[in-house]
Order: C-alpha cells, then sequence, then structure tokens
C-alpha cells in the first residue's frame, strides 16, 4: 500500500521547533508516526526505514530543491545588480558644424570699426570635450573645453572701403584668416531618463566660463589689367583679452553598453570679448570695441562612463 502523508498540527505547531542544537521536531505525521529530525537526520520511531523512503518526503525534497534553486537564483540577481554600479565619472568627445548667428554672422561692413563690428562668420566647425562627476543618478558637475573655427566672408568689403566704383573691380583680391576661439567652461549637467531600461536619456547642460580669440586679420592686392601687382596692404590679426562665454546644451545620450554610449548634442554659445583702441581718426578719444561670437552648434559624439 503506497504511505500517505498528513501535514498536521501537532503540539509543536506546524513549523519546525529547535529543541536543543542540532535537533528539531519537524511537527507532522506520515503513515501513523511521528518523523523528528535529529542531527539534521530525521528518522522515525519505531520503525528502521529512513524519511527518503517516504513518497510523500520526496516530494519535500524536490521541493526543497526547487527552494535552493530559488534561492540560488535570487541570489545571483541580487550580485548581478549590485555590479552595475552607479558610475561616478564621465568623459565625453563631440564634433559637428558651427552656425555663426547674430552679429557674429552679420555683414554690415560698413560698421566694421565702429562699436561693435559685425564678425562676417561663415559656417563652421566646432568640437568640445568634458569631464564630468556623477553626484546621483541625476545631477552631475562637469568641466568643458570647446574649439572652433569660422572663415570670414570678405566679398563686399572692397565695396564698403573704396564705394560702388570699386564694385566691378576684377582685379581686387582678397586673403581673409579665420576666427579661431578656444574656451573653457564648468557647470552641471541633468539626466533624465525616457525609456524604463534608461538606456535613452535626455541630458542638459549650463556651463560658463572664459574665452580667448583674435580678430582675424587679412591680405588683399590689387592687380593692373596686364596682371602686375598695383597696391597690396595687410590688416594684422588684433589679439583680444580672455572673455566671458557660456553654453547651454540639450543632448540625447544612447547607452551602447554599461560603459560606452554616443549621443547627438544641439547647443548655444555666446561669448563677448572687448578691447580699448587708442586714438583713431573717427574717435580721437580712443572707443572701446565689443566683439561677439554667438553660433549654434550641432554635434555628434561619443562617451564613457566609469
Amino acid at each position: 500500500m503506497q504511505s500517505q502523508c498528513n501535514f498536521s498540527a501537532t503540539p509543536y505547531g506546524l513549523q519546525a521547533a529547535e529543541l536543543q542544537n542540532n535537533v528539531y521536531v519537524a511537527g507532522f505525521r506520515c503513515n501513523g508516526f511521528l518523523w523528528v529530525v535529529v542531527n539534521r537526520v530525521i528518522k522515525p520511531h519505531g520503525q528502521g526505514k529512513t524519511l527518503q523512503d517516504q513518497p510523500c518526503i520526496k516530494i519535500i525534497y524536490k521541493m526543497k530543491q526547487i527552494a535552493m534553486l530559488l534561492t540560488g537564483f535570487l541570489l545571483a540577481t541580487t550580485v548581478l545588480h549590485a555590479q552595475e554600479k552607479q558610475p561616478r565619472f564621465l568623459t565625453e568627445l563631440s564634433a559637428g558644424p558651427s552656425f555663426p548667428i547674430g552679429k557674429f554672422a552679420s555683414k554690415s561692413y560698413g560698421d566694421m570699426y565702429k562699436q561693435k563690428p559685425p564678425g562676417l562668420a561663415k559656417t563652421g566647425w566646432g568640437a568640445n570635450f568634458s569631464v564630468g562627476y556623477y553626484l546621483n543618478k541625476s545631477v552631475g558637475l562637469l568641466l568643458s573645453a570647446g574649439y572652433s573655427d569660422h572663415k570670414q566672408d570678405l566679398s563686399g568689403y572692397a565695396r564698403s572701403l573704396y564705394g560702388p566704383a570699386v564694385d566691378p573691380w576684377p582685379n581686387l583680391a582678397f586673403k581673409a584668416k579665420n576666427w579661431k576661439e578656444l574656451n573653457v567652461r564648468g557647470g552641471a549637467f541633468f539626466v533624465t531618463p525616457l525609456t524604463a531600461n534608461h538606456r535613452l536619456n535626455l541630458v542638459t547642460k549650463l556651463t560658463a566660463g572664459i574665452c580667448k580669440t583674435a580678430v582675424p586679420g587679412f591680405d588683399w592686392k590689387s592687380f593692373k589689367d596686364d596682371g602686375t601687382l598695383f597696391v597690396e596692404d595687410t590688416e594684422k590679426k588684433v589679439d583680444l583679452p580672455w572673455g566671458f562665454c557660456y553654453q547651454a546644451n540639450v543632448a540625447l545620450k544612447y547607452k551602447l553598453g554599461n560603459q560606452l554610449h554616443v549621443l547627438l548634442d544641439v547647443n548655444s554659445f555666446n561669448a563677448i570679448s572687448r578691447k580699448s583702441f587708442g586714438y583713431e581718426t573717427d574717435y580721437p578719444n580712443g572707443i572701446t570695441r565689443q566683439y561677439s561670437l554667438n553660433t549654434i552648434n550641432c554635434m555628434a559624439g561619443i562617451g564613457i562612463d566609469l
């Protein structure tokens, strides 16, 4: 006859109770016998068979194995989750086209020697390198360095200098230097997850600092009809002192793995530098000129979380 087990309440209750070191009472009956755990080996009173021989106890052993597997799985999950540590540092490098705006892009050649000269800047390129420190998952501190390069548009400069009579002059050649700007900024960044697994994030950055640039110089020459040089002149570059700058970024950051990520970044860079000049024909008492370097930059890059 197949063995049957009835798990019923006993004076010891349904849960196992420890009587002394390594001696337990199981609190159930099987085939009319009370089963007791002694030194972790379960023996029936009045019978030589071991508990493992009972079909109902085999079920208990199977449940015990399942419980151990579940415990191991939960432990492994906990360990793996613990290994996914919150990164403390990040580093990013990005580059892309840079579009001048405002006074920096202005082609008002007649204002070149006034208080707020135009930049005459064409579309150029910019690059940015950043190192950050996470205060928590959503907020961090940022240190950035940026560089940009823009050509000048001098196509209408001769007309502004000499009037319409020079405009059709076919033998006038300009060779302009580029605007080159370097900046160092510090600030903060903020991370907003856009997906449940945190792979896609919106990152906003606000930084401010100092920048260094120079008003580009240029060379120009005019030639006679026979091709011989008629006249030439050189406008040397003018170094500007360090000026104030700030930048606001909005970026999409996509994680390729636990550390590596790519980003698309759109930012607005704004800088002002001033320089005082001495006597000039139009300004006998001198003049302080203000140069604005304002750009919208679209960049793509790569980064690493450490």
